[in-house]
């Protein structure tokens, strides 16, 4: 979440990121939390959204050439 903030609400008013806060809270992280149990564990590979966008890069090239 704070990861899409800083990306996504440079310019935004703290009215707006806090509504956001609350659009989240009330929708998005249930969604977020159901896709954890459901979607995740069925998943063949997964990316780590946090690594630099060069480690992920890599880690798809790999996954690529086992395919």
């Amino acid at each position: 979440m704070a990861r899409r903030v800083l990306r996504d609400m440079k310019d935004a008013s703290a009215e707006e990121i806090r509504r956001d806060m609350e659009m989240y809270l009330k929708y998005a992280r249930a969604a977020y939390v159901q896709m954890l149990k459901d979607v995740l564990p069925s998943s063949d590979y997964v990316i780590d959204g946090t690594k630099e966008l060069g480690e992920k890069v890599e880690e798809i090239k790999k996954i690529m050439l086992t395919i």
